[in-house]
């Protein structure tokens, strides 16, 4: 921001603050980022405890940002200062952000799968996750564990162990845009992490029989060498 001369949550290209962090960590699985954000000034005399103080008492005098301070399900913290000169004087950019970090994917995710698949991950705490099928909100799915039951719009994906950590198995589905939501087990609500194309399994290869007998001038090169007139001869 301080390079680039804006300031906001939203980047001139349209990313926010949890498109952001995902891109700078792809295999963190995160709930619930909020940024605190503030642009102050001070002489170059003013020690770094004053300023600091500062910034977090102008965070608390808001409601929106004293929400985020004091919001009881955020489990991490990280804060990033960036500072320049200007006319003699120090101009800062201050950014607090709050997320709760679930754990993380064994790789970086794909951004298309062909199910059944299983993505392995290590987890800090208990997770559930829901794949949700945006382009079909009514579109019935069987439970994965009980077939009598049916969810719309959706369907939980089974968490197993798998070694020495975990593993999210996605079930055989239609093609298509779904995104990936994730909550605390037991919590009431999901929220989406990640978007994901289905990709259609690729249609099985055609057996070639035994090539079938040739009978007499069967092929165009037979039928070519009889009775044509060769070139230059009348």
């Amino acid at each position: 921001m301080l390079a680039r001369a804006y300031f906001a949550h939203t980047s001139p290209e349209g990313e926010g603050p949890g498109e952001r962090l995902s891109r700078i960590s792809p295999r963190a699985i995160l709930l619930g980022t909020r940024e605190n954000l503030l642009r102050s000034e001070a002489s170059g005399e003013d020690p770094p405890e004053p300023r600091a103080a500062k910034i977090v008492g102008a965070w608390m005098d808001s409601a929106g940002h004293r929400e985020n301070l004091l919001n009881g399900e955020t489990m991490h913290v990280g804060f990033g200062v960036a500072s320049g000169t200007r006319r003699e004087r120090i101009v800062e950019y201050t950014v607090q952000l709050l997320a709760s970090v679930l754990g993380h994917w064994d790789k970086i995710p794909d951004a298309s799968i062909r199910p059944p698949v299983r993505w392995l991950a290590q987890f800090l705490v208990p997770a559930e996750f829901f794949l949700d099928d945006t382009a079909h909100p009514s579109r019935p799915y069987p439970d994965p564990k009980d077939s009598s039951r049916y969810w719309i719009g959706g369907i939980p994906l089974v968490v197993g162990d798998e070694g020495e950590g975990s593993a999210v198995a996605f079930p055989k589905v239609e093609p298509g845009k779904y995104q990936i939501l994730v909550r605390l087990r037991g919590a009431e609500s999901y929220q989406p992490i990640r978007a994901v194309r289905v990709e259609a399994a690729p249609a099985p290869a055609r057996r070639r029989g035994p090539p079938l007998p040739r009978t007499g001038a069967s092929s165009r090169g037979d039928l070519r060498d009889q009775g044509r007139p060769t070139p230059g001869r009348s």
